[in-house]
């Protein structure tokens, strides 16, 4: 570590403050993006699959039997993208820690470095209780998205199969 970069009048207590507070932030951003990628991954499931299915009920050609097989697949794909969906959306919540009534308390019986410490501990725990929620959350993303990539191999090949006609 380099301390030169760190002023001379930044008390200990104060780094390890805005280090947690800064991994608390990160992990809050981590589950609003993992959010994001849930829904952004259902809504172009969604869109691609019944697109997908009008065109092919437009169009003149008969559909191939290996094409209904990876159509029907990727149906199967789609309930999948669904239910990782669903248990993705089940996990909404992160811990915030400190208190604020016994921040409010602790603030009036104790002050400067051993509150700032204090919060900073709260922090940590809020940290430590969020680290298995946002990697159980990646992971039901993570599977969710897996989902999307096997729906739309499967609906190419059926467009693919459908146009040449084999």
């Amino acid at each position: 570590m380099n301390v030169d970069i760190v002023p001379a009048q930044t008390t200990s207590e104060a780094v390890y403050y805005t280090a947690s507070r800064h991994f608390l932030d990160v992990q809050f951003a981590t589950m609003d993006g993992l959010d994001n990628k849930a829904g952004q991954y259902f809504s172009v499931g969604s869109t691609v699959l019944t697109v997908t299915f009008a065109l092919l009920n437009l169009s003149q050609r008969d559909v191939p039997t290996y094409a209904l097989w990876a159509l029907g697949a990727a149906l199967v794909s789609y309930v999948f993208l669904l239910v990782f969906s669903f248990f993705t959306s089940l996990i909404r919540g992160l811990e915030y820690r400190p208190d604020i009534a016994t921040l409010k308390q602790h603030s009036e019986e104790i002050g400067g470095d051993f509150l700032q410490q204090w919060v900073s501990n709260e922090h940590l725990a809020s940290i430590e209780a969020n680290k298995p929620i946002l990697i159980r959350k990646a992971r039901w993303v993570g599977a969710a998205q897996n989902a999307l990539h096997i729906e739309a191999l499967l609906l190419a090949v059926a467009a693919i199969l459908t146009l040449t006609g084999t």
